[in-house]
């Protein structure tokens, strides 16, 4: 049980990674992906893999609503993951120059992942007792290869301590990150290791 549940609070954590960007209109009402996050449409797909020391698996990230004020629902299922996780949701905030997960709806609770005007060092702190996680940006411009193909990133370090059903996650990840397709590449340092995912595809 304990396994299971470091397991679910990892894809939690790396969905909020993944999540939600926003339009920023233009002369054209398209958003820009140079500029703005581009991800929070309703229908936007993505599919992540899963890799361990086990093997390798799948699994789906999907905007599926847009609840207004810049909150989006994400519906996430386990695909070809082994297992038992049912569908489950989770909750995005997004404005043109930032994006990130909303703990909660009321009152809004939101750890910001990442800024369209973030530097090398922004660090990004978010606390909600017992509840502790930094994000560390790290490089601005760093290419990663995946399945999904080749992408210029931002690479940041994620640090944190979570409380999920009694049990304690302290955790350490490297994130890349596109402005268009949110999380590129997930590799753990501590915390779960050998629980590292990639990009498989996306469908816009």
């Amino acid at each position: 049980m304990k396994k299971i549940s470091y397991l679910l609070v990892m894809i939690i954590v790396s969905v909020v990674m993944t999540s939600v960007g926003c339009k920023k209109k233009n002369d054209n009402n398209t958003p820009d992906p140079t500029t703005s996050f581009t991800l929070a449409k309703v229908g936007h797909l993505r599919v992540y893999r899963i890799t361990n020391l086990k093997g390798s698996c799948e699994y789906n990230v999907e905007v599926t609503k847009d609840l207004g004020n810049g909150v989006y629902e994400l519906t996430y299922q386990q695909g070809t993951c082994a297992w038992n996780l049912p569908t489950s949701t989770t909750y995005m905030f997004c404005t043109p120059e930032e994006w990130g997960s909303v703990f909660s709806l009321n009152p809004l609770n939101v750890q910001i992942n990442l800024r369209t005007d973030a530097k090398v060092g922004t660090v990004y702190t978010w606390i909600n007792p017992p509840d502790t996680i930094l994000v560390t940006v790290l490089n601005l411009t760093d290419n990663v290869t995946v399945q999904a193909g080749k992408f210029e990133c931002i690479k940041v370090r994620k640090d944190g301590k979570m409380y999920f059903g009694g049990d304690t996650l302290t955790f350490a990840s490297y994130y890349w990150i596109t402005y268009k397709y949110g999380l590129v590449k997930l590799e753990n340092i501590f915390g779960n290791p050998g629980q590292d995912q990639e990009l498989v595809s996306a469908n816009w």
